[in-house]
């Protein structure tokens, strides 16, 4: 079940005191019609009529119009000719056993007619039943504790049948569901609004969910209308008309709703057009002059012609309003002034973009080219190359014309690329697959190949060695419609096989699985146990990965870049295992491990500085 919590979050200022007559009007005044006098008047009272409903009760296709004739005692039903005429139907006024008080139109019992919810002023809320030829019957009765001032119809709780929002003289409105046979039951309270004037109910803000409109307030202290469940723009504005009625309704076409209050102490009708946003200005030619003591209000196409007109009680007349559009010319014109952007080369980076409307209104931009750029309010970002169009619109308002749109054209070019492939070290045959990887600078994908298939072979980006000599890798990037294709850039690397080796290995013994051990010749010291398979990084087992450069001094001397410590160290096959280390400024001895000969120490490594004479862990 879906149904609203009601808060009321914001008021919105719908009443505008001051006459528009020098402007064109919105609404022109078509006559009016009594209401009718049959039924048992209160003795001494004239027939008064209270509120108005508007539907196609006979089925014709035509609006009709009912009203409630509070001190005869009945409801007169006025049949609509489909031109803004009406006729008292056959039968009219039908009689009640008390005055009526406030009329809704809905299809309570789904049969496809419309039926009536009528509060009267003794007898709390009756349900008449449509035949759709223009007669009614009594429904389910209505929970008797129950009365109304005010009713609104529409389906709260997205069941498929009609529920109602009723007030009564102390008391804030209440929901009632629907059981699509005419009954009802109590489902909750809304707004918190004591005592409204008035209800309507339509959706706001476009969330497809019903939200409702409450009219309240007094004449000292001005009226107001609070939407329940909504933050519009909080505004309280006092107008002596004392407005007794709220039509809600998109009455000048722009797809966003729109106010028509009736106005009882003043005798005319005001009407305020909405922005979709919260604010509304008055109607051109608001208010408009109606006569009599309007006291109810409802909006319907009386002639056809796909505008919502007007139906006004008056108490002892209904007026017609009918709603001729604006004519042309009738508001004011506004041009939109759009700087071209200059032609560019492509980014990823979004940009923004501006245009001013004369009128001071927002401009709404759309991409006309959406394969090329999009545009997000007023920001737009670049796709690929060509010819980026954006249109820059202003739809106009209660004041301002539609601006004629204005598109702007400019030409993104490719972008340059560049790519970042690392350098390759030389490798050893039998290696294991190694996974490579470049980087352009576009972001795109890097792809591979080998022009010396015969040493490697590359699929994706995983590397596998297949002979010993000269392994070339070329990384490319196509480019795109954003992007030029990148100058291809390559990496080569030597592959050994495993007599391959620096001078200072010579002497060494294979052992099983790839392991050498190495007796330096000149003093018999051990170098140790050994393997290359990643040379030039020598996996030494007691001292660990070391980064070997020869030294070329002649005594096949190298470098070592000690990964466990970062320091570099020297030695040669004559000095090991004293080492010079680069960061000490050091003669290091590195300690044999006593308890497991051919072996140094390890975890930790002791080595004694020559210097200091200290010995440490490294």
């Amino acid at each position: 079940m879906h149904f609203r919590s009601w808060g009321v979050l914001g008021i919105v200022a719908l009443f505008f005191a001051g006459s528009m007559s020098a402007q064109p009007s919105l609404f022109a005044y078509s006559g009016g019609f009594p209401v009718g006098a049959g039924g048992i008047p209160s003795p001494g009272s004239d027939i008064y009529s209270s509120s108005i409903a508007v539907g196609d009760f006979n089925g014709d296709g035509k609006l009709d119009v009912v009203t409630a004739n509070s001190s005869g005692r009945s409801l007169t039903l006025s049949l609509g000719d489909g031109s803004g005429r009406f006729s008292e139907a056959p039968g009219s006024p039908m009689s009640l056993l008390y005055g009526p008080r406030i009329l809704v139109v809905a299809d309570f019992n789904l049969d496809g007619k419309l039926d009536l919810a009528v509060s009267t002023f003794l007898g709390g809320i009756a349900i008449l039943l449509g035949d759709g030829h223009g007669g009614f019957t009594p429904g389910p009765p209505f929970d008797p504790n129950y009365d109304a001032i005010v009713m609104a119809a529409t389906d709260f709780n997205g069941d498929g049948k009609p529920d109602l929002a009723i007030a009564g003289e102390s008391l804030n409105e209440s929901i009632w569901f629907g059981d699509g046979l005419g009954g009802f039951s109590h489902a909750g309270y809304g707004s918190g609004i004591e005592s409204p004037t008035s209800i309507a109910v339509a959706d706001f803000n476009g969330d497809g969910v019903k939200d409702i409109a409450v009219l309240s307030g007094s004449y000292s202290s001005g009226y107001q209308i609070a939407v329940a469940g909504l933050s519009f723009l909080t505004i309280s504005y006092t107008y002596r008309g004392q407005p007794s009625s709220l039509a809600v309704g998109d009455f000048n076409g722009d797809g966003k709703l729109d106010w028509a209050t009736a106005n009882n102490a003043t005798g005319d009708v005001s009407v305020s057009l909405g922005d979709g946003a919260g604010g509304f200005t008055p109607a051109p030619g608001s208010p408009f002059i109606v006569g009599g003591k309007p006291f109810s209000i409802a909006a319907g196409d009386f002639n056809g012609d796909g505008k919502l007109d007007l139906a006004i009680d008056t108490g002892t007349s209904v007026a017609i309003l009918l709603n001729g559009g604006l004519p042309a010319g009738s508001l004011k014109p506004q041009a939109i002034h759009f700087p071209l952007p200059f032609n560019q080369q492509f980014t990823p980076l979004p940009f923004g973009i501006t245009a001013v409307a004369s009128s001071c209104l927002p401009v709404i931009f759309a991409s006309a080219t959406p394969a090329v750029c999009s545009v997000s309010g007023e920001t737009a970002t670049l796709i690929g190359s060509g010819v980026c169009s954006i249109t820059a619109t202003q739809p106009g308002d209660a004041t301002y014309g539609a601006a004629d749109p204005v598109t702007d054209s400019f030409i993104i070019s490719p972008a340059g690329q560049i790519i970042m492939f690392p350098h390759l070290n030389d490798q050893v045959l039998g290696a294991p697959a190694l996974t490579i990887d470049a980087t352009a600078s576009s972001g795109l994908p890097v792809s591979f190949a080998t022009p010396s298939p015969g040493v490697c072979t590359v699929a994706g980006n995983v590397l596998t060695i297949v002979a010993t000599g000269l392994c070339t890798i070329v990384a490319s990037q196509a480019g795109n419609s954003a992007y030029l294709a990148a100058d291809s850039s390559q990496q080569s690397f030597t592959v050994m096989d495993a007599s391959s080796h620096p001078a200072f290995f010579i002497g060494e013994t294979a052992l099983t699985g790839g392991v050498y051990y190495l007796r330096f010749p000149a003093n018999a010291n051990l170098f140790g146990y050994y393997n290359y398979q990643f040379f030039p990084i020598l996996y030494h087992y007691d001292l660990g990965f070391e980064y070997v450069v020869s030294a070329n001094n002649g005594e096949a001397g190298a470098y070592f870049d000690d990964f466990a410590s970062g320091h570099w160290l020297y030695s040669s096959p004559s000095l090991f295992p004293y080492l010079y280390d680069f960061y000490l400024n050091a003669w290091l001895y590195y300690f044999p491990d006593a308890s497991n000969p051919g072996h140094y120490t390890t975890n930790p490594r002791y080595f004694s500085n020559l210097g200091s004479g200290k010995i440490f862990t490294m």
